[in-house]
Formats: structure tokens, sequence, C-alpha cells
């Protein structure tokens, strides 16, 4: 694994959009850990003189987001459990009925391996040697950049969309715990749903018509 590091992934990308064009404008997005390796990818362009006229981030949280509610600090596991539940229900309710088998028998098998994994480092079980274990390391190097992950401000244009449904029993905050770090101008968009299947069917076509619209009425300018 070459990048360890969420600022040496995305200096790689810089490293490897800059092939393809040298020069600006850059328009940069992603979802999850990718819509926050774009805002740090934005960063970097923009220290080095590049226009990144704007980075679209979907449903891309900090580190230390979200934040509970006081009064509801002691409960955040049990509706973190409730959360889950309400989310793979929706996934599944959400495609066919012919898919559904498909996709539940995905999520055990993630699981599957998820607690294997954990099995592996207490060395209960003998170190797993096929492809699907190849990935979960590279998940754990992606996890522990983005723990690590710190930060810094950034004075260009940022679109923010948030899954509609957010974990129960926290702070709202529309910009996902990023406010203090924008200095430029910000919009958020809201997207039906929970975050779990934002970039499947039909969702998705939810996210490229607000992205689209952005792009083209442009109200971040």
């Amino acid at each position: 694994i070459q990048h360890r590091t969420l600022e040496e992934m995305a200096a790689g990308y810089v490293a490897e959009i800059r092939q393809h064009q040298p020069q600006g404008p850059y328009y940069l997005g992603g979802w999850c850990m990718g819509g926050v390796i774009a805002y740090e990818m934005a960063r970097q362009l923009a220290d080095s003189g590049e226009e990144v006229p704007v980075v679209v981030m979907v449903q891309a949280t900090l580190p230390d987001y979200p934040t509970p509610r006081p009064r509801l600090a002691w409960s955040r596991p049990l509706l973190g459990v409730l959360d889950r539940i309400e989310q793979e229900w929706g996934a599944v309710s959400e495609v066919a009925p012919s898919a559904r088998r498909d996709l539940v028998r995905g999520r055990v098998r993630q699981v599957g391996e998820r607690l294997a994994s954990r099995w592996q480092k207490l060395g209960r079980l003998a170190p797993d040697r096929s492809p699907h274990s190849s990935f979960r390391r590279i998940e754990e190097v992606h996890t522990h950049a983005f723990d690590t992950y710190q930060p810094g401000p950034y004075d260009g244009a940022v679109a923010i969309l948030r899954a509609e449904k957010q974990p129960r029993g926290i702070q709202p905050d529309p910009t996902l715990g990023w406010r203090p770090l924008l200095r430029g101008p910000v919009v958020t968009r809201e997207i039906p749903g929970h975050q779990l299947r934002m970039l499947d069917e039909p969702r998705v076509e939810g996210v490229a018509s607000t992205i689209g619209d952005l792009l083209e009425h442009s109200p971040l300018r």
C-alpha cells in the first residue's frame, strides 16, 4: 500500500490528475471518505495557485462528527443499532424483489469477513491470504488515515450534499462538522434517505441532478 495518510492519498490523486490536465480549473468531488480526500486535494491545489471552482462533498464527514447531544450521549450505542437496522432495512426495501436475496447475502458476507478479521488480529484464526483479506487490509489503512486526518481551513467554494436521515441523538449540523474550516462560499443540499445507498439507484439520480443544478446555476460564484 503506497499511501498511508490521507494527505498522501490526496497528493497522489493530484499528481494523477495533473498528468491528464496540467492546469486548472479543477472541479472536484467525492462521496464519504472520497469527499474528504477531494477537500484535501482542493487545499493542495489552491496552495499551489491552481483554480478549484467548487468541491462537492457527498455525505463526507469529519473524523469527530457527529457530536451526540449531551443528554443523549449515554444512549448512543442503542441509537446506533436502531440507525443501522433502519438503514439496512431501507436498503433492502428499495431494491427490486429479485435482487434482495443477493443484497442480503452480500451484507452477511461482509459482516462475516469483518468478524473473521478481528479474530485473526486476536490470533484466534490463521491469517487469511484470500483476495478479500487484501481488501480488508486496504480498508484498515483507509480507516486509520481518515481517523488521524487533521484538516486545515479552506478558502474556496464548497457544496455539501447530505443524507436527509442523519443518526439519531446528534447535534444537528447541515455542514456535517465542516463549518469551522470553511472560509469561502458554502451551500448545503439534502438527499432523501440514508447515506448507505446514496450512490445507488434510485438515490443516485437525485445526487446527480443536484450536482448538475449546482454546476449549471452556480450559487457558489
